[in-house]
């Protein structure tokens, strides 16, 4: 009888440890996960074509930005967005020309994906043509995004 008892104790105390020792681990696992960051974006927009034909003087394009927090169940939030004036297309600088905006994210948390949207709109005439296009951001603190027009 006392046998049995020392047993059924020392189980006890085994699964006692076992189960601290995984309660412990989750929990520093969520430590590392919930810990944040600021994500630097460097963005340059650009054309890639002349657009000096008489065919594109009354066209215009627009760069509307945004970034998603999509969580670990898929949910998905916008934390920013940013929409970029419209210009004529000519009025959009070359490659090397181009000048970079930086935009600096606080708060990104290691646990969820980020994604950044930009839409580039083209608008001739009253007819608009939308471009849709996305960036997954990864865990780097900077990221560089060129958008050509």
């Amino acid at each position: 009888m006392k046998k049995k008892l020392l047993l059924i104790g020392l189980v006890a105390i085994v699964a006692i440890f076992v189960i601290v020792f995984f309660v412990k681990k989750n929990s520093s696992t969520d430590d590392a996960t919930s810990k944040t960051f600021t994500k630097s974006l460097s963005l340059t927009v650009y054309k890639d074509y002349s657009y000096t034909s008489t065919i594109y003087n009354n066209s215009l394009a627009q760069v509307r930005l945004i970034l998603r927090k999509i969580n670990p169940l898929g949910e998905n939030t916008i934390v920013w967005n940013k929409t970029l004036d419209s210009k004529s297309l000519s009025q959009y600088p070359s490659a090397e020309d181009a000048v970079k905006q930086n935009f600096e994210i606080s708060n990104i948390s290691a646990k969820n994906e980020y994604h950044l949207e930009y839409d580039i709109i083209y608008n001739s005439k009253g007819s608009e043509l939308q471009m849709q296009y996305d960036v997954l951001l990864s865990s780097a603190s900077s990221k560089n995004i060129a958008i050509s027009i």
